[in-house]
Formats: structure tokens, C-alpha cells, sequence
């Protein structure tokens, strides 16, 4: 799929549809993850002025992590229900703000070209900011099941890329999924 059709597939809500959750357990699903990765990442970043979420879904990682300024990008803006958060359909239309901290939780998986991607999430982080990237691996719950997926992970790869767009690995979690927290 080129990067126009797979808009079309998240911004029309058919990958939520691959989800074989109800829509009250997917938000609850949601939830659970954000509260798991905003502690990590208060864990070790304490707290960010400024913090962009690429693919937000409802905004709860935003909500969580807390930062003063918060902005999501989503391909579907009417699925983000958190308050509080200037939300955009696409990364290219916050280019020229930059944020103390940039996440992408399970979104690399789904772009047609993840290294051009990292790139572009680089470009969007401040100077000494951090990126956190977490996606699911072959050993993630339904990790290689999920039909929507484009590409899976391995540590090792996926820290290679981070290396290649000029980011210092500075921390790998298992989630259970893979996150990586990186400095620009």
C-alpha cells in the first residue's frame, strides 16, 4: 500500500475494525497502555514541557503524561476524545514546531516507509528532546497476528534505524510490547 491508501484505511476507522474487541474494551485497552507507558516515561524523563503523540488515538498518553503543551497527530481527529490537545491529521502539518518529546506508540509498524518516518519524527524533536518508539514484536500478545501490520520489529533492527536518523538509544523496555526511548 502507498502512504495516500494507508491514510484512507486509519482515517476511515477500517483497522479498528480488524481489532476483535468490543468498542468498550478497546478503550479500555487504551487506556491501560497509556497509564503503563506514561509511567515509564515519567520514570525516566520526569516531566516534559512540551509533548507531541504521533497516531493518539483518543489522547489518553497525552492526558497521562501531562506535559504543558500537548499536541496529537491522528489520521481520524474525531476518534481523539482527551481535552486539552491541539490535534492534527498528519505529522507534515506540525513541521515547523518542535517538542521536548515525541512519541509514536505502535505506529511505526503501520507506515509504508518506518526509516523516512523516523526521520520525520526527528525533524519535530528538540535538540537534547526524546523520541519513544514502541511496537509490538513476534512475541508481543497477537504481535505477528494482526493483519494491519506492515512490518515487525526486532530490538537489535530497530535500534540499528534509530542509530541511522542520528537518535542515541538511551533505554529498551519490554511493555510487553518494544519501547525504545531515545535522545535527538
Amino acid at each position: 500500500m502507498r502512504e495516500r491508501e494507508l491514510n484512507t484505511f486509519y482515517s476511515k476507522g477500517y483497522y479498528r475494525r480488524t481489532i476483535n474487541l468490543t468498542d468498550e474494551e478497546k478503550d479500555a485497552d487504551e487506556m491501560y497502555r497509556a497509564t503503563v507507558d506514561a509511567k515509564i516515561i515519567k520514570q525516566h524523563l520526569g516531566d516534559v514541557p512540551s509533548h507531541l503523540d504521533i497516531g493518539c488515538s483518543r489522547g489518553y498518553l497525552l492526558e497521562q503524561v501531562g506535559a504543558a503543551s500537548r499536541v496529537g497527530v491522528e489520521s481520524d481527529v474525531d476518534h481523539v476524545t482527551a481535552s486539552g490537545i491541539k490535534v492534527y491529521s498528519d505529522i507534515d502539518d506540525v513541521s515547523k514546531k518542535r517538542f521536548d518529546l515525541v512519541t509514536a506508540i505502535h505506529v511505526l509498524e503501520h507506515v509504508a516507509d518506518p526509516l523516512t518516518f523516523l526521520k520525520r519524527m526527528v525533524a519535530v524533536t528538540n535538540a537534547n528532546g526524546h523520541l519513544i518508539i514502541e511496537v509490538p514484536t513476534w512475541k508481543s500478545p497477537g504481535g505477528p497476528l494482526r493483519l494491519p501490520h506492515l512490518f515487525h520489529f526486532e530490538p537489535d533492527v530497530l535500534r540499528l534505524m534509530c542509530r541511522e536518523v542520528g537518535l542515541n538509544v538511551e533505554h529498551t523496555e519490554f511493555t510487553p510490547h518494544l519501547m525504545l526511548i531515545c535522545r535527538a
